[in-house]
């Protein structure tokens, strides 16, 4: 064995295995005050004990001078406690979070505004905000007529010097004296009343407008429900003017040798949107389609010594007409398209049924009558006859195919109105109304002490007197019953119609054509209605 290594005696460096010499300290307890001073002490291990507080009765945490407990704070855990993949995210400063969403909201502002800046540059640019405009003010006429609609029929009327009255597609009616104009609604309110101061006025109306021109004069004025949407003067005399549904105008001028026709969308620009002109020709009358882009004109010409009709078919985004339709010896009196895509005209010695290709496809021959008043409504036309010599009017409806539905004789000597409805007719003779159903059979007859000026379709059927507008409704429906019987067994489809030559009269029904298209009844108006249509775009 290894031998013990020897220490010199005079060091006292402690080698291993060294035995540890003198006293050892024993450990002892201090009691101490504040201040460091030493109280009590003694062994470890013999201090006293604290005494155990008495048992107490807990106060309750409302009472007061108590504060309510605290929730004891949970630590956050430190590295230890957390997994191996667990990622230590910094703790987020609230003021720091604040200024973040402070900046956000500024950044959202910011590209909000730069979209509306271009959408509102999009809409001057192209255009559209004048339709929004004039949508918005549709609206807002419409909303304000619902809130004050009027007390309904009779009504109150009366017109300075009466010329005509046209009924309006969202229902009511325009009226045009001598001196002034009035706008009706559906329900007998007056809306607006101008005065024009034309030598020699005439209208046109739309869904919610009405163009005001003045025949061998320069100036035309297109008037809305509650204010004035355009005045304007032509270059050349004004011939007559039309309006769409939606507010798109036709007016018609003239000079010497050439007419001009032009055509302004709802937001009437500056320059037309179709132009077109003829040479030694006189438009007389014109009519739009239901889809505001389609127009016939009529004008009278003479061809091959023989003065007779031509009629235009054009449309507003092509420069050549898209069908022409040639009527010697008969002078138009009145064009308007039916809802199947037909074209309807009455001549002076015969009516006639074209489509949109030009071809006629029925026709109805008056056989010498004298035609004395026209109405065209519901798909039907409704005529009547007289002459001098004698002193009674002969009463014809006819359907879409141009085919009576019944022929009535009346008494009368002053010229007589007509106004054609969804279950019959309404004649007007001196101080008398006449009703009659589908079938012919005269329903009832009103004597009125006030002369009756007109008949008109407002949403419902109207005769306009000098103190009153009344409604006519009420005469049909005591017929309904009828009406529905014949309809069944005489109402024809919109959309058969029979091919006969020109020259061939049809004063009795004509045969069916092979290619019969199903029936459709347009519907009548509904009463009060207050639409806002002369906002649309074409």
């Amino acid at each position: 064995m290894a031998e013990k290594p020897k220490k010199p005696k005079h060091t006292k460096l402690v080698l291993p295995g060294d035995k540890k010499k003198g006293k050892q300290k024993k450990e002892v307890y201090r009691a101490k005050d504040r201040l460091g001073r030493t109280l009590t002490e003694g062994p470890a291990g013999t201090e006293p004990k604290a005494p155990e507080p008495e048992p107490s009765r807990a106060a309750s945490p409302d009472a007061p001078g108590v504060e309510r407990p605290k929730p004891p704070k949970i630590p956050p855990p430190t590295e230890r406690e957390l997994p191996e993949n667990a990622v230590l995210m910094p703790r987020k400063n609230p003021r720091l979070q604040a200024v973040k969403r402070k900046k956000r909201l500024r950044k959202m502002l910011a590209l909000v505004l730069v979209l509306l800046v271009l959408a509102g540059l999009g809409l001057y640019f192209s255009g559209l905000y004048l339709y929004v405009g004039l949508a918005a003010g549709n609206v807002y006429d419409s909303l304000r007529i619902r809130l004050t609609p009027g007390d309904g029929w009779p009504a109150p009327f009366s017109i300075t010097g009466y010329v005509t009255s046209e009924g309006m597609n969202a229902g009511g009616f325009a009226s045009l004296g001598d001196k002034d104009m009035a706008v009706f609604s559906s329900k007998g309110k007056e809306l607006r009343r101008t005065q024009h101061g034309y030598a020699n006025p005439g209208i046109s109306t739309g869904s919610t407008r009405v163009i005001v021109y003045n025949r061998g004069g320069t100036e035309y004025v297109v008037e809305g429900r509650s204010d004035t949407v355009l005045r304007r003067n032509t270059e050349q005399e004004i011939l007559f003017a039309e309006m769409s549904p939606n507010g798109s105008v036709a007016v018609v001028t003239s000079s010497r040798y050439r007419a001009n026709l032009e055509i302004y969308g709802p937001i009437y620009d500056a320059e037309p949107d179709f132009s077109w002109s003829m040479v030694d020709e006189k438009p007389i009358v014109g009519a739009f389609h239901a889809d505001n882009r389609e127009f016939a004109l009529a004008s009278l010409s003479a061809q091959g010594g023989a003065l007779g009709t031509t009629i235009y078919l054009l449309r507003t985004d092509r420069a050549e007409p898209l069908a022409q339709v040639r009527a010697d010896d008969a002078r138009i009196l009145q064009l308007e398209y039916l809802s199947q895509n037909r074209l309807l005209a009455v001549y002076d010695t015969y009516t006639a049924l074209y489509d949109l290709g030009g071809e006629q496809v029925a026709r109805y021959d008056y056989g010498g009558s004298s035609l004395l008043a026209a109405d065209i409504a519901e798909g039907r036309c409704a005529l009547v006859f007289g002459s001098a010599a004698r002193d009674s009017f002969e009463v014809v409806l006819l359907n879409a195919k141009l085919e009576p539905l019944f022929e009535k004789s009346t008494q009368g000597t002053e010229n007589p109105r007509v106004l054609s409805a969804s279950n019959g007719l309404y004649l007007l003779r001196g101080q008398e109304v006449e009703a009659y159903s589908l079938d012919g059979t005269q329903v009832e007859r009103r004597e009125y002490e006030a002369k009756p000026l007109d008949l008109v379709q407002a949403g419902v059927p109207l005769v306009l007197t000098v103190t009153s507008a009344e409604s006519l409704e009420e005469m049909l429906r005591t017929g309904q019953s009828l009406s529905q019987a014949a309809g069944g067994a005489g109402q024809s489809d919109l959309g058969e119609v029979s091919s006969q030559p020109e020259g061939q009269a049809a004063s009795s029904p004509a045969p069916p054509a092979s290619s019969a298209a199903p029936s459709q009844d347009v519907p009548a108006e509904e009463e009060g209605t207050e639409e806002a249509g002369d906002g649309q775009a074409a």
